[in-house]
């Protein structure tokens, strides 16, 4: 193979995987976004909102892993062009390689992927507390409607004798008067 063939096919490489690059940074963009509005779901306690929302997060988890396969294609021929050793490949070593234009694409997607990716965790993490306090209201109203449950207090007739076909329950639920 020529150089000038190699040359083409790495150029095509590195073209191909900054499209990548592009595409996943709108995709953890998105990822990012549905986060917060999965928050505001757990917020007003609007579990149908949150469980779509979860749905899109794992659709999207799906096309990424689906587009990995070709990115780490890829960037292992890239890799190999360049001969970096097995402990140099980061991006940052990648971004050290690779010529202009390509090299700016790269460091772009770097800062701005990991701005991304910061905020998520942040908005993952404030979710998740909003998320348990909303499952914790909804296991309580799920144990409101259920009914009552069946004492294990023993129950006493007026005379005093121990009634073992008591229908005696608990309230789930006390009214103004007690």
């Amino acid at each position: 193979m020529s150089t000038q063939l190699l040359c083409n096919d790495i150029e095509n490489d590195l073209t191909r995987l900054c499209a990548h690059f592009e595409e996943e940074l709108q995709r953890q963009k998105l990822v990012s976004a549905i986060c917060l509005e999965q928050g505001a779901a757990a917020r007003a306690h609007n579990i149908a909102d949150m469980n779509e929302k979860t749905h899109s997060l794992v659709e999207l988890m799906d096309a990424a892993l689906e587009h990995e396969k070709e990115r780490l294609t890829l960037l292992k021929r890239i890799v190999n062009y360049y001969q970096l050793p097995e402990k140099n490949h980061t991006l940052s070593e990648l971004i050290k390689a690779v010529p202009a234009p390509w090299k700016f694409h790269m460091q772009r997607f770097q800062s701005s992927i990991q701005k991304v990716l910061q905020q998520t965790q942040e908005t993952v993490r404030n979710n998740e507390g909003f998320m348990r306090n909303a499952s914790e209201k909804l296991d309580a109203s799920i144990k409101k409607i259920s009914g009552p449950e069946k004492s294990k207090d023993p129950s006493y007739s007026s005379n005093g004798n121990l009634n073992e076909e008591s229908n005696h329950s608990t309230p789930t639920m006390l009214n103004a008067v007690g």
